[in-house]
């Protein structure tokens, strides 16, 4: 990776009126391939969710991204013309009533 296209980015955040900032790292062009499609991965480690990005609308994909992401999801992003993922049933509950 070229650190010469590493830039140092600012994102205000608000909470309750209250201005966070928050800094991030942002990467320019480069070889870098860009996502074909996502999974989320649940806490108890079962893959419970996939999109594929090149078909979703974006406003829609990031509403499912969010979605996600605020339930605990790792998200998890997948590269290539063609990829397969098994779905399964979350098992956070079941274990919680052990």
């Amino acid at each position: 990776m070229d650190l010469n296209k590493i830039k140092l980015g600012y994102s205000p955040f608000s909470d309750s009126h209250r201005a966070n900032m928050g800094y991030f790292f942002r990467v320019d062009g480069g070889d870098m391939k860009k996502p074909t499609g996502f999974v989320a991965v649940c806490q108890c480690g079962k893959i419970i969710g996939a999109m594929d990005f090149r078909g979703t609308d974006r406003v829609d994909a990031g509403k499912i991204l969010g979605e996600w992401l605020y339930h605990g999801c790792t998200v998890e992003p997948r590269f290539g013309g063609q990829w397969q993922e098994t779905l399964s049933i979350c098992e956070c509950e079941a274990e919680a009533e052990k």
